[in-house]
């Protein structure tokens, strides 16, 4: 279905990115996007989103979170079987699977 959201210009307007990626390198990777939807990504753009990842109050506030499969019964095989519609469609992005 996505595949066939295009503009004119054979482009997506669904921008795919690993949140991975955006956990590793959240700068880069919204400027990435910016980048992709032509948006400008000025200096006080960077300056606010630097703040933002600083004073975070979610993260002082609640720490990280770390949660299992196991806790709520979830197991690779399933996450495979109902993502596997999901993981085709981005198998064109990424060599990486669940």
């Amino acid at each position: 279905m996505l595949d066939k959201m295009q503009d004119n210009n054979g482009k997506s307007p669904v921008y795919k990115m690993m949140y991975k990626d955006l956990v590793r390198n959240p700068l880069h990777e919204v400027k990435k996007m910016y980048q992709y939807f032509k948006i400008p990504y000025t200096n006080a753009t960077e300056s606010y989103l630097k703040s933002y990842i600083d004073n975070d109050p979610k993260k002082k506030k609640y720490g990280a979170h770390k949660y299992t499969m196991d806790e709520y019964g979830i197991s690779v095989e399933r996450l495979k079987r109902e993502f596997a519609v999901y993981d085709k469609f981005m198998s064109e992005f990424t060599d990486e699977v669940i």
